[in-house]
């Protein structure tokens, strides 16, 4: 009897870890390929940098992630908007950095007065990146591992499926 339960708590527990990768992963390239759709239907426009800036994130430890960000403004039916590059999700593919130095050399890559393109929401102009979402390996990699865990996920039930029918026979 004790080896049922501990058997149906672990079950429990995979059931619970299988849920939570699925969930991590689904939304993390979930949101990634809605990004990369919607952004494809986004108008162009032509913009011009404004400014360069350096953002950062924590890191365990102490450390910090640098990444370039640039503020731009561009004009949608006479209108002037202004945007930062990394204020959209995935609006801005960053390149992260163990150091500011470097970050903020990776922003000269756009300088303060430069012309480029800007892609807008035409329902929403005030919505806009410099670059669209792309899809690259971090995005595979969990894309395979939701895909292997679905899988694995589902061969599991099956077969619990069958040693239940198995037994009750």
């Amino acid at each position: 009897m004790k080896l049922k339960i501990f058997g149906t708590v672990i079950l429990a527990l995979l059931a619970l870890l299988a849920v939570g990768i699925l969930g991590y992963t689904g939304t993390v390239v979930g949101s990634k390929l809605y990004f990369l759709a919607v952004e494809r239907t986004w108008a162009q426009t032509g913009a011009t940098i404004t400014s360069i800036d350096t953002i950062s994130k924590p890191l365990k430890y102490g450390n910090r992630l640098w990444a370039p960000s640039w503020t731009y403004t561009y004009i949608v039916d006479g209108k002037s908007y202004s945007a930062q590059s990394t204020h959209i999700a995935h609006g801005f593919d960053v390149n992260w950095y163990r150091y500011e130095p470097v970050a903020a050399r990776d922003g000269l890559s756009r300088p303060v007065g430069s012309a480029v393109h800007a892609f807008y929401d035409p329902s929403n102009p005030s919505r806009s990146v410099l670059d669209r979402a792309t899809f690259d390996l971090g995005d595979a990699i969990n894309l395979a591992i939701s895909i292997l865990v679905l899988a694995k996920s589902v061969d599991f039930v099956r077969t619990g499926r069958r040693r239940a029918a198995n037994q009750s026979s």
